[in-house]
């Protein structure tokens, strides 16, 4: 369809055409993912590269735009080793071609943050968000809407860090960017609303983030339709605000709706699918709907082995509802493998210490109750008592005192429940899940990540006639 309509377009240019037909391979995948359609983009952001590559060579900027948009459209469809790849080689020819301190370099900086947040890079994706941030901030006006990219991009990092406080200052400023525009968009705003909101929540502050997601929710509606990918991410995170609220069937209607939206719009096998299905799965085991609670972790795990690796470290997060899951079912031997598993991915990790020590705890109890190896239980569970109350220090007297009345001695506990290792809760939060939070592509608002994040194609659409001219 799009070459018929391309021959169309430029049958009367004279001489070589393949300029243009690049220009509207690219256009026309730029709009295929906007709805949300990688898996359509993907072969007209490759012709764009083709064709370009031949006609101006390896390092022309234009290669660099066709690389940046292909880039987004494999990241769209889960495809992160390549989206990564990709962006890389755009960042190399931008900086060659236009300096280090361009807009366009800041976006391709920005793109390639959101890909390695994805994949679990937090540090690397801190690194480059700080650089496409300082650059802006170098070279934009103040009020510049890419600034609220950087912003909220990077706060997701510090998000997924435990910075909360830096996180939310950077989601205020943010908004108090967009509120000066004088046509603000609304779905930005809605961005960092829901953004904004998951961290509220994060932090227990439920009505605040309750309101906030509802906006979300209906900005999105109206700005977008209510089948829109988007719709899905504040969904996610009113179901759960429901489900700690008890309201756990409430919750499910909400969450199945958003899985409902992204298999539709992404397909059934896609990463933030896998996503949803294992928020489901945190539903079904509080409803004590324990069976369903296994089947969606595992078809959940499933696709995350095949997008990401089996060794990416976002496994755990099935793998841990796994071990809940069997440990809920008074399964103990059944859990142990999966937790295992689990806690080898997270344990060289320091941005996944709170998971971690939840992890020591499962996998104590799972070893006691199963009688398997009451030694190594006994260790990891003293062991994260130990590394639950550091924590608690850290958090000052009331944290300390909050952590020593929730985490009493373990052999006290066992001495008081033979059989069983207590069931007290972590202080800390459990395994993060992935795909959270909405980043932001630069200039394409598009489809995305772990947070509602923003990304850019880095350059927009091309003029068939003008190939070598293209925006910033």
């Amino acid at each position: 369809m799009w070459a018929e309509a391309a021959r169309l377009e430029i049958s009367h240019i004279p001489g070589d055409t393949r300029p243009a037909e690049a220009a509207l391979a690219n256009n026309l995948g730029q709009v295929l993912q906007a709805q949300g359609t990688y898996a359509e983009a993907i072969p007209l952001q490759e012709r764009a590269l083709e064709l370009w590559t031949e006609v101006y060579g390896e390092g022309h900027p234009l290669v660099a735009l066709a690389l940046n948009n292909l880039g987004n459209a494999c990241s769209g469809k889960g495809a992160l080793a390549e989206a990564i790849g990709h962006h890389e080689r755009a960042l190399a020819i931008r900086e060659q071609t236009l300096g280090t301190d361009h807009p366009l370099v800041a976006g391709s900086l920005s793109n390639l943050g959101l890909t390695y947040n994805r994949m679990a890079r937090v540090d690397d994706a801190l690194r480059v968000h700080e650089r496409a941030l300082a650059i802006r901030e170098r070279v934009l006006d103040e009020d510049n809407p890419d600034l609220i990219e950087s912003l909220n991009n990077l706060a997701v990092v510090h998000k997924s860090l435990h910075h909360n406080d830096e996180a939310l200052r950077m989601y205020e400023r943010a908004l108090a960017i967009l509120a000066r525009a004088p046509d603000s968009n609304p779905t930005l705003r809605a961005t960092l609303l829901f953004n904004s909101g998951r961290l509220q929540a994060s932090e227990g502050r439920a009505i605040e983030a309750a309101a906030r997601l509802e906006q979300a929710v209906a900005i999105f509606e109206a700005a977008l339709g209510k089948d829109h990918l988007k719709v899905s991410y504040p969904l996610i995170a009113l179901g759960e605000l429901r489900s700690r609220a008890n309201d756990h069937d409430g919750a499910a209607r909400l969450v199945e709706r958003a899985l409902a939206i992204r298999e539709k719009a992404l397909g059934p096998e896609h990463p933030d699918v896998a996503t949803n299905l294992a928020a489901l799965a945190r539903i079904e085991r509080a409803r004590d709907h324990l069976d369903a609670a296994l089947r969606l972790d595992t078809r959940a795990l499933a696709i995350y082995e095949t997008k990401l690796g089996k060794d990416n470290v976002q496994l755990a997060e099935m793998l841990t509802g796994q071990g809940e899951t069997h440990l809920a079912a008074q399964r103990p031997a059944d859990a142990i493998a999966p937790l295992t598993r689990a806690l080898a991915l997270t344990e060289p990790r320091k941005d996944y210490r709170s998971a971690t020590n939840h992890l020591r705890f499962l996998l104590a109890r799972a070893l006691w109750d199963a009688r398997s190896d009451r030694p190594r239980a006994l260790t990891l569970a003293e062991d994260r008592r130990r590394r639950v109350r550091r924590f608690g220090r850290r958090q000052g007297p009331r944290g300390a005192h909050r952590v020593a009345r929730r985490a009493p001695p373990l052999t006290s506990s066992i001495r008081r429940q033979p059989g069983t290792i207590g069931t007290q809760q972590p202080v800390e939060q459990k395994v993060p899940s992935g795909q959270s939070e909405l980043p932001m592509l630069s200039t394409l608002h598009g489809s995305v990540l772990s947070q509602l994040g923003m990304s850019q194609p880095g350059g927009g659409s091309v003029s068939p006639k003008q190939t070598s001219q293209f925006s910033g």
